[in-house]
């Protein structure tokens, strides 16, 4: 016999018994298409305490159940929720124990007890009904369920399935990822609009509705989206830096493909400024004032247009268009949330050497100047703009060195160069493109096939910041704080290669930088301790870099040396990969346009193939033609002959740059011809990198090859590329392909869309390359041998 059959006799036999407290279930059932048909099974005793009659053998003849006074009225759980579910019916299904665990499932219950068995054996299931549908392996038995919650655990107000409780989101360790925060309206939180804003004198262009919140001691704050932050009273620890409160607005940008950051206060000083607008906006009576007040607005820059589909596989990291406050793009991660959020931790040892830079001696004459090392997906690029953040806290204006070819912070990448920041940056690279102070364009992605060209401009950039910046004076523009402008700080950020020549190549940067501070990351993948030996294989040793003489005194300096731990691993790491994110920063990079004070703003309304582009004009002319030089590096471009620049360039990704001076252009004795096979760069003094360009189109001029115009797509302000003299193309970098499709044709009109479609897009074929024996192969086995 079943037990199938055997619980059901059970139950039909316990209704026959008057001293039964159960009833006949009320017909029609209603169908629950998530869920397994639920089964009426019998208690485990009467109501007086006996012990029913063991059930009847096995038959498969029909018996009829007797009325009977239903009993007390139980909700079904909140698996089973339906408004026109059976009241009556008592649910008890069994449990089917699964080894399968899963990180994170939607319609999982928020706690999940465990649960024994009639062997006493636990039970806990781990996959929901929702999960193994997905997974194609929703085939379960009859009478048996995917989740069982006690009767008592379970609310008593039925609703519909979009109702039911979410799971918080924990992490490896069990921890809640969700905000420490309960938000009461006009309580800690008051929403206020931007005419209100604006009349307080808040003035931002990008900017919108806002919430002012109060956070008490011990709170914490998580908000994923993108939004601008202001705060108005004490002070607040995030991304591993602390902000004072001095009226500046900073954007902070937290998509799901990245840790989130968590906003906390920091205990209080006596003194606490406060914004002196504050008191012009008319907060309620019952609103709680903490020692820390800040505010969010929406900031309308429209980088969240990802979500229209223009780079594949990110378009759901900014989450809804409206969060649950109202804010449109602001989504706090308050209780039971939906979607897997993992917050932005600080390592101890990150602390240790964060809180190093707030003590150093600000007597001392030499600048910091902290070089932070480590092998890839270590955490280096974080840990980067923690120390440039924390260092701004100080001084007035912090210089970066970006050594990374594949991942630039502040560019598209295959380029070097020194940004000069005045601003704290929160977000990931691809969410603060900016112009640099002095930069190189290489073209590639790694420095394997120019070492030598890469070592030459770092050195060139170094000596620029020791001889222009490194001791500069600037205007101090803060009212609230007296910060230090006479000193500018260096973070130099390598490149993670560090084996064979990529340990050459950071030597040589190490030495040439001349670092207070080396920070050295250990691999995340890797448990075993510096020179230990495994199976008879040893981990490179730490480069010692020896003590470097003072250029003030004849002493030598001492440099701190600084082992870090590795960024917490998450999921994240294995959702994209490194070729994900360059596709990312660089179609980012385009449709941005960058404005020369640092404004940033995005445009995903149309795919790059729609935007109207500029106009330029090159030649030989130099008065009259915008390029006057043209240059071609990499492998193979000394073969790009004159009559073939046209097709070499059209459709490319190139290098925008400007000349010093005139003398340049014109050294090298052909200043009447704007490209000439095989001819090197300028040098390095003469030249400096302006942006990329992606040219459309390239029309020449009906007397000559070398003049004529081309339609070039570029986030520069007309500002900034009017000073652009010439272009270097390297064919290591080219526009990936989601960059080359009309992925908006669904959601735009015809009329504008009409020639998207993939057969008539230019540069672009999804046929594939034929050859012969590329097809399919074909297996016949009706001619094989009996055996074979």
């Amino acid at each position: 016999m079943s037990a199938l059959a055997a619980r059901r006799a059970a139950a039909l036999l316990a209704s026959q018994n008057p001293t039964s407290s159960f009833s006949k279930a009320p017909s029609p059932q209603p169908s629950v298409a998530s869920s397994p048909s639920p089964q009426i099974l019998e208690s485990d005793s009467d109501e007086d305490g006996s012990t029913p009659p063991p059930p009847p053998p096995a038959t498969n003849k029909k018996r009829k159940l007797r009325k009977s006074s239903p009993p007390p009225a139980i909700t079904p759980p909140t698996r089973y929720h339906n408004d026109t579910f059976p009241t009556t019916m008592i649910l008890k299904p069994e449990i089917v124990k699964s080894n399968r665990k899963r990180r994170f499932s939607p319609s999982a219950p928020a706690e999940e007890p465990d649960v024994v068995s009639e062997d006493g054996s636990d039970t806990s299931v781990g996959d929901s009904d929702a999960d193994l549908a997905e997974e194609g392996m929703n085939d379960v038995d009859e009478g048996r369920a995917q989740w069982s919650v006690p009767i008592t655990s379970v609310d008593s107000t039925p609703g519909p399935s979009r109702n039911k409780p979410k799971p918080v989101i924990q992490d490896s360790t069990g921890v809640d990822n969700t905000s420490k925060f309960a938000a009461l309206e006009n309580v800690n939180i008051y929403k206020v609009s931007k005419d209100d804003l604006r009349l307080a004198g808040l003035k931002d262009d990008y900017a919108g509705d806002g919430m002012i919140i109060s956070l008490a001691k011990e709170e914490t704050l998580i908000i994923a989206g993108t939004y601008t932050l202001t705060l108005l009273s004490g002070s607040i620890s995030i991304s591993s830096c602390t902000l004072q409160c001095d009226g500046t607005s900073y954007p902070v940008f937290a998509p799901i493909s990245h840790p989130i950051p968590v906003i906390s206060p920091v205990s209080a000083k006596k003194n606490q400024s406060v914004v002196p607008w504050l008191s012009q906006l008319k907060l309620p009576k019952g609103f709680r004032k903490a020692q820390t007040l800040f505010l969010i607005r929406e900031n309308n820059c429209g980088i969240d247009g990802l979500r229209y589909g223009a780079v594949p596989g990110f378009a759901h990291i900014w989450l809804e268009e409206i969060g649950s406050w109202g804010l449109k793009g602001v989504h706090p991660v308050i209780g039971s949330f939906s979607t897997p959020i993992y917050p932005h931790t600080t390592p101890p040892t990150w602390s240790e050497a964060l809180s190093s830079l707030s003590s150093n001696d600000e007597a001392s004459e030499r600048p910091i100047v902290g070089l932070i090392k480590g092998p890839k997906r270590s955490g280096k690029s974080t840990f980067g703009r923690a120390v440039l953040n924390n260092l701004l806290e100080k001084y007035e204006r912090v210089a970066w060195l970006e050594c990374d070819l594949g991942q630039g912070e502040f560019s598209a990448g295959g380029i070097v160069g020194l940004w000069v920041l005045d601003k704290q940056v929160f977000g990931p690279s691809f969410t603060h493109p900016s112009v640099s102070y002095r930069a190189h364009y290489l073209g590639t992605y790694t420095p394997l096939t120019c070492p030598d060209k890469y070592i030459t401009s770092l050195k060139h950039l170094l000596e620029i910041y020791k001889f222009d910046i490194q001791h500069s004076l600037s205007a101090s523009t803060s009212t609230f704080t007296n910060k230090i402008n006479d000193q500018v700080p260096l973070v130099v950020n390598t490149q993670g290669w560090v084996k064979g020549l990529g340990e050459e190549l950071l030597q040589s940067i190490e030495g040439m930088s001349e670092p207070t501070h080396i920070y050295s990351f250990s691999s995340p993948y890797e448990e075993e301790q510096q020179y230990t030996s495994t199976n008879g294989w040893t981990n490179s040793p730490v480069y010692p870099t020896s003590l470097l003489p003072d250029p003030y005194s004849d002493e030598k300096v001492q440099i701190k040396q600084i082992i870090l731990e590795s960024a917490p691993i998450t999921p994240l790491q294995a959702r994209f990969s490194a070729a994900d994110l360059r596709v990312l920063s660089i179609l980012s990079y385009f449709y941005s346009s960058i404005s020369p004070e640092g404004i940033k703003k995005w445009d995903f309304a149309k795919p790059l193939t729609y935007l109207n582009p500029w106009e330029v004009e090159y030649g030989t002319d130099t008065k009259n033609k915008a390029i006057n030089r043209i240059y071609m590096i990499g492998e193979g471009s000394e073969g790009v002959l004159s009559e073939d620049l046209n097709i070499a360039l059209n459709g490319s990704i190139v290098a925008l740059i400007e000349f010093i001076n005139t003398v340049s252009m014109i050294e090298d004795g052909d200043e009447d011809q704007v490209y000439l096979q095989g001819r090197s760069l300028p040098e390095l003094d003469s030249m400096n990198f302006l942006g990329l360009g992606l040219i459309r189109y390239i029309q020449p001029s009906s007397l000559t090859l070398l003049d004529g115009k081309i339609h070039l797509l570029t986030p520069l302000s007309a500002e900034v590329l009017g000073r652009c003299k010439g272009l270097i193309k390297n064919g290591a970098i080219e526009l990936p392909t989601p960059g080359m499709l009309g992925w908006s044709k669904s959601n735009s009109n015809s009329s504008t869309q009409g020639e998207g479609e993939e057969g008539q897009i230019p540069f672009f074929d999804k046929s594939g390359i034929e050859v012969v024996g590329g097809e399919r192969r074909r297996w016949r086995k009706n001619i094989m041998r009996k055996g074979m």
